[in-house]
């Protein structure tokens, strides 16, 4: 087994007895980029984290090498979720441009991917997801940290399933999942 953590610059992987395993630092050239936020392990072993100056990565969880890389277009501050075939990531946007939501294909029989825009409650569009994504029911639920919506998305198509004010103060929202089924691909 091993420990992996997002610290500044790098992304590291111990071994329970402490030893390091690998690490890997983020490809984005700003003096100030660095990870901020839980990297999260898929089903095929993948490790899945973003910098914040936008770029989301794959990597090989045992060795710490890259696999494939995206530019989101905004700092990538929400862990991610991950499907059989699929990882859902989002950026925050900026004032007057929404935050997005990305459906990246990991798999590879995975076509069908989409990029729409979330937490987009306010006409300056300042909100964006906190702090994780969520699989639920077909849907990739957001917890939005300004706005205090939560909303759901299909996972196949991206269209809105529904939304709900919870909160109208800033709040960091996390959802979970108290059971229910989490869907095996993610609505191919």
């Amino acid at each position: 087994g091993a420990i992996v953590v997002a610290t500044g610059r790098f992304v590291r992987a111990y071994l329970v007895n402490g030893d390091l395993m690998w690490d890997f630092e983020t490809l984005s050239p700003g003096a100030y980029a660095d990870f901020r936020v839980q990297p999260v392990v898929g089903p095929r072993g993948d490790l899945f984290v973003g910098d914040s100056d936008g770029l989301f990565y794959r990597l090989d969880a045992t060795t710490g090498a890259l696999i494939e890389s995206w530019n989101l277009g905004g700092p990538v501050l929400t862990a991610a979720a991950v499907a059989d075939d699929y990882v859902f990531a989002a950026a925050r946007g900026s004032v007057g441009f929404a935050a997005t939501l990305h459906k990246l294909p990991i798999a590879d029989n995975a076509t069908a991917f989409w990029r729409r825009s979330v937490c987009d409650h306010h006409e300056l569009r300042l909100d964006w997801p906190g702090t994780g994504l969520l699989l639920a029911d077909a849907n990739v639920i957001v917890a939005c940290h300004w706005q205090g919506f939560v909303d759901a998305f299909d996972s196949a198509t991206g269209a809105t399933a529904w939304s709900v004010q919870v909160s109208d103060l800033e709040d960091d929202l996390v959802p979970a999942l108290v059971g229910g089924p989490v869907p095996d691909e993610a609505a191919a």
